[in-house]
């Protein structure tokens, strides 16, 4: 049987070596186009149709992103690194929106509008309680001054309300933010600042894009700060890397 395939191969070598050129140029053909068209994304495992893939093609047409990639920024100096998350976010603001939809390192502006608007924020036992203290005190002054009652050995209560300990429970809940120096998302130390930049729409080549474009920005004007050093991480890209 050997010898027969040997001898097959051997008076029909120049056909067999065409045929096999052409199924393996036919090969290498569906071999680039495989993987000019892969897709890496979880969702392209599942079926079109299936509600999950649904309903998250309806969250990313609706939200501007709903992929980020963060930036850690570390430094003992605490002015230097406070300008440069400063000065990375304004010249990322100044990125195509296609690349970056949006940046986030800091909150400073809601806390402000939280601090400034408390009141309003209250919860509505509280408000019931203050509403009911104000109309106890009402009555209990017109009783107080109301002279048919100078005579009644009658001792009126005085009705008290305890604002301190409502002002301490809504500053408790404002102190939750205040861990955040000067609104800065940062560790308390403000050693390590944290910058978010939302990617719009999906995909591995976005991912990429947006984070070039966060190595280009974020390095050239400060190679010479020794001392300050950033990394990059993707966390569902699971990309990452450090510069100095």
């Amino acid at each position: 049987m050997g010898k027969l395939f040997s001898s097959l191969i051997t008076k029909y070598w120049v056909l067999i070596g065409i045929v096999g050129t052409l199924l393996g140029l036919v090969g290498a053909y569906y071999t680039v186009q495989l993987y000019c068209n892969l897709r890496t994304d979880m969702e392209e495992l599942l079926p079109s149709n299936a509600r999950s893939i649904i309903d998250l093609n309806e969250v990313t047409r609706r939200l501007d992103a709903i992929d980020n990639i963060v930036t850690l920024v570390f430094s003992k100096d605490k002015k230097a690194s406070k300008k440069f998350i400063d000065d990375l976010a304004d010249r990322l603001s100044h990125a195509p929106k296609s690349v970056i939809s949006g940046i986030e390192y800091k909150i400073d502006r809601e806390i402000k509008f939280f601090s400034d608007r408390r009141a309003l924020l209250m919860e509505r036992k509280d408000l019931d309680k203050i509403d009911s203290f104000l109309h106890n005190r009402m009555t209990y002054e017109r009783e107080l001054y109301n002279p048919l009652n100078i005579f009644s050995q009658r001792e009126l209560e005085q009705p008290k309300f305890d604002f301190n300990s409502l002002q301490k429970k809504y500053e408790k809940q404002a102190s939750v933010y205040s861990q955040f120096p000067g609104g800065y998302y940062s560790t308390p130390d403000e050693s390590v600042r944290i910058l978010v930049a939302y990617m719009p729409g999906k995909g591995i080549g976005a991912a990429h894009q947006l984070r070039e474009t966060i190595d280009r920005t974020s390095l050239a004007p400060y190679i010479l700060w020794t001392d300050l050093w950033h990394r990059c991480l993707s966390g569902e890209q699971g990309n990452r890397s450090e510069a100095i």
